[in-house]
C-alpha cells in the first residue's frame, strides 16, 4: 500500500518541478540546432577568408554545449543564444540571410568594424527582448531603417560611421526605453530643433549626432537633464549657444567643435557642476557672455 501511494505523490512532483523550471526561465524555448543552422547557412554565403575567421562555427561543433563556445556567440544561464558579439571580425558580407528570429532571445547585437556593407534590411524587427545594437563603423547605406522602432525594449543604439543618410523617421520616438544614441559620422540631414521635438519625450543618457542637421541648438535642449555626454560636433549648427544648455547638470563632456556657432558661451555653463569637457573649437565663439 505504501508504495502506490508513493506515484501520484511523486508523479505530482515531478509535474510540479517542471512547472517550476519552466515558469523561471526567462527564455523562449528554441532548439539548438535551429540556431546553430542559421548561423551556418548565414557564414556560408560569406567569402571564404571571412567564413576562416569564423572557424570555430562548424556542424560538428554544433550542440548546445558546442555552440555557446563559437566565436562572438553569448548563452544564458538556460544554454539559449543571448549575444551575437563580433568586434573587429573581417566578415566583408552583409546581414542578408541571418535568420535571426531562430534567435528569439538575443537581447545584444554587436556587429562593430566588420566590414559589413548593404542596406539594415528588417531582419532584427521581431526581437523583442533585444537591448542593446551597435553597428558601428560599418559601410551600411540607405536610410535610418524605421523599423527599429518596434524594438521596444531597446536601450542603446549605435549606428556611428556608416554610410546612412536622410531624415530621421518619426519612428525613434517609439524607443521609450532609449538611453544611449550614437549617430556620429553619417549623411543623416534636417532640422535640429525638429529633431529633438521628435525625442524630447526619451530618457537618453547619451546623445551624438555628426551629419548636416541644420538651424540653431534650440533652448528645449535644457529639458534633456539626465544627459552625460552631448556630442554635436562637424553639423551645420548656427546661432548661439542657448543659456538653457545650463540646466544639464548631470553632463560631463559636451563637443560643439567645427560648427557655425557664433557669439558668446553663456555664462550658465557655469551653473554645468558635472562638466569636465568642453569643446568649443573651430567655431566663431568668444569669451564667456556675463
Amino acid at each position: 500500500m505504501i508504495a502506490t501511494s508513493r506515484k501520484p505523490f511523486m508523479a505530482a512532483t515531478f509535474l510540479l518541478l517542471v512547472t517550476l523550471q519552466s515558469s523561471s526561465s526567462p527564455t523562449t524555448v528554441v532548439t539548438t540546432s535551429t540556431a546553430a543552422n542559421a548561423l551556418l547557412k548565414w557564414k556560408s554565403r560569406l567569402p571564404s577568408q571571412s567564413q576562416a575567421l569564423l572557424s570555430s562555427w562548424n556542424k560538428s561543433n554544433s550542440d548546445t554545449a558546442g555552440l555557446c563556445s563559437w566565436k562572438g556567440i553569448v548563452c544564458d544561464a538556460w544554454q539559449s543564444v543571448m549575444g551575437l558579439n563580433l568586434v573587429h571580425v573581417s566578415i566583408n558580407g552583409t546581414l542578408r540571410g541571418l535568420n535571426f528570429s531562430s534567435m528569439p532571445n538575443l537581447t545584444m547585437i554587436v556587429l562593430v568594424n566588420c566590414l559589413l556593407s548593404g542596406v539594415i534590411l528588417p531582419v532584427f524587427s521581431n526581437l523583442t527582448k533585444l537591448t542593446d545594437l551597435d553597428l558601428g563603423l560599418n559601410s551600411f547605406s540607405g536610410g535610418f531603417p524605421a523599423f527599429l522602432g518596434y524594438l521596444k525594449s531597446l536601450q542603446s543604439l549605435g549606428l556611428t560611421d556608416n554610410l546612412l543618410k536622410g531624415t530621421l523617421p518619426g519612428s525613434i520616438a517609439a524607443l521609450t526605453n532609449l538611453t544611449s544614441l550614437n549617430l556620429k559620422n553619417n549623411q543623416f540631414s534636417g532640422d535640429f530643433t525638429s529633431f529633438i521635438r521628435l525625442i524630447s519625450s526619451l530618457p537618453l543618457q547619451t546623445l551624438m549626432l555628426s551629419s548636416n542637421f541644420t538651424g540653431a541648438i534650440p533652448s528645449s535642449i535644457g529639458k534633456f537633464t539626465k544627459l552625460t555626454m552631448l556630442y554635436l560636433g562637424n553639423n551645420m549648427f548656427s546661432g548661439s549657444i542657448p543659456s538653457y544648455i545650463g540646466s544639464l547638470n548631470s553632463l560631463q563632456q559636451l563637443y560643439l567643435r567645427s560648427n557655425s556657432i557664433t557669439c558668446h558661451i553663456p555664462c550658465t555653463i557655469g551653473n554645468m557642476s558635472s562638466l569636465v569637457r568642453l569643446c568649443v573649437l573651430d567655431n566663431q565663439i568668444h569669451e564667456l557672455r556675463t
